[in-house]
């Protein structure tokens, strides 16, 4: 590709990216009420400006690259005249904007710039996408805005800049790993195995990675997390995925179900679009398929709901704007296909299948009123604990009394088993901080439930109240 055709493609992504962030921006992303597993993210983003180290201080079983990059918004947020959490919000908002830009050069190794413009417009109508960015930190949006950088850098053969992003995606949260994968794609095209500069290529692309895996690990080991890190998110994930991952069949079916949800209009133009590819008109680099095939084959290991499907966004968009483009073509040009194309995705865009693009959504300062009402008296100093409510915490600009921010899917029995004391232990800490208030909300059942609510009967008066987006949450306030 010559430098001026790189230079106008440049341009189409950078135009690809304004249009895209205005689409976001005219859902007022800033001014919505934050809520259930960003304001989680939310909450570890700003706690990390204040001190708060992942595992160490907040159990967490994800990789947290993701809090990493929202504290770098929370930080620059005063200087903009924002709160630290609408700066983390308005960082991530730009890299839902910057992916569908990045997919755009991803595929103009193998595509026309009118096919790679389609498949951006098809990422930004792929529902889970918008919805995604629009929330707040949500670490699956850095890590595809990540992997599909190192899968661009290794095209261009800066495979040390490749394998550094890839890492990064994955430190977002592990399965950005299949970008790393496809990253290795460009080692063996047939100019380096001529050549055979794909040895030093393929030590810059591994060297790329270890430096960045290397660096995290220091920083765990200096704030003495290290350990905790492979408790929480290695240790814990393999529990969980041998307990209770669905089976093949069941996943298969999971993901046809969340799709008939969001995404009707993409699974209806799919069929159609197949012919182009099983014709052999539309084709994608080798990399990016590999990295689609790559997640695809991990969502089989454990897929659990739609946040999951945010991933899939630039290999929908590339599958369906790519092969759309390219059948229409072969019928009616060049310049109607794109016309088409065109309309059919962004009319696709500004009819979402979901109530999270609900423009009209309770207000971020709505949500404050109701968190503080829900508060009472509590003081500064008085303790709070939360589980699974970190929507609270950051309208008070609190830290959770204790380590566990949430209890469900088998967290409750991990707390149990690296407690000294079990469960007991954990119940006599909680009664050691006596704190004033605590709340419980989403999916915490089973015996150690029963077993908390019996400690908490002769302490604590429970009422149930609704503030969004809990329409239950269990109050426990301290008897005087």
């Amino acid at each position: 590709m010559s430098t001026e055709t790189d230079t106008k493609d440049w341009w189409v992504a950078a135009a690809i990216f304004a249009a895209t962030f205005g689409f976001f921006w005219s859902y007022s992303p800033l001014s919505r009420a934050v809520g259930l597993d960003p304001a989680t993210w939310d909450y570890m983003s700003v706690g990390l400006t204040h001190g708060l180290i992942p595992y160490r201080d907040v159990f967490l079983h994800k990789t947290p690259g993701g809090a990493f990059l929202g504290s770098i918004g929370a930080t620059v947020a005063p200087l903009l005249g924002l709160r630290p959490v609408a700066g983390a919000h308005l960082l991530f908002l730009i890299f839902g904007a910057v992916a569908p830009a990045l997919l755009f050069l991803v595929l103009r190794s193998r595509t026309s710039v009118q096919a790679a413009a389609v498949a951006a417009v098809f990422m930004v109508a792929f529902d889970e996408w918008p919805a995604a960015a629009g929330e707040g930190v949500r670490p699956k949006v850095a890590t595809v805005m990540l992997g599909l950088a190192a899968l661009l850098a290794a095209d261009k053969g800066r495979f040390a800049t490749a394998g550094a992003t890839s890492a990064m995606a994955t430190l977002c949260w592990q399965p950005g790993l299949a970008f790393g994968v496809g990253c290795f794609a460009p080692l063996w095209s047939r100019e380096r195995r001529r050549n055979a500069t794909w040895p030093g290529a393929l030590l810059r692309l591994v060297g790329g990675g270890a430096g960045v895996v290397g660096c995290f690990l220091v920083w765990l080991w200096w704030y003495d997390a290290l350990g905790h890190f492979f408790e929480q998110a290695v240790g814990f994930n393999t529990s969980y995925i041998d307990s209770k991952a669905r089976g093949p069949l069941a996943t298969f079916g999971r993901i046809g179900f969340i799709a008939r949800q969001w995404n009707p209009q993409e699974m209806v133009l799919a069929p159609a679009v197949a012919l182009a590819f099983l014709g052999g008109r539309a084709k994608l680099p080798a990399g990016f398929v590999i990295a689609s095939a790559g997640y695809l084959g991990m969502s089989f290991i454990s897929f659990q709901a739609w946040p999951d499907m945010i991933l899939f966004a630039p290999f929908a968009g590339a599958f369906l704007g790519v092969g759309l483009y390219q059948l229409l073509e072969s019928g009616a040009g060049s310049r109607a296909a794109l016309g088409l194309a065109l309309t059919v995705g962004i009319g696709m865009a500004v009819v979402p299948h979901n109530p999270r693009m609900d423009r009209d959504g309770v207000t971020f300062d709505e949500q404050a009123a109701a968190m503080a009402e829900l508060a009472g008296d509590l003081t500064p100093e008085d303790s709070l604990v939360v589980v699974s409510v970190p929507e609270i915490l950051i309208h008070l600009e609190r830290r959770n009394g204790w380590k566990w921010p949430y209890m469900w899917f088998g967290v409750d029995q991990f707390a149990a088993e690296h407690t000294e004391g079990g469960f007991g232990g954990i119940l006599a800490d909680l009664e050691a901080k006596d704190p004033k208030l605590i709340l419980v909300a989403r999916r915490w059942f089973g015996p150690l439930r029963r077993h908390f609510d019996n400690w908490a009967r002769h302490r604590y008066d429970r009422t149930i109240e609704a503030v969004f987006p809990h329409a239950e949450i269990h109050v426990y306030r301290r008897k005087d």
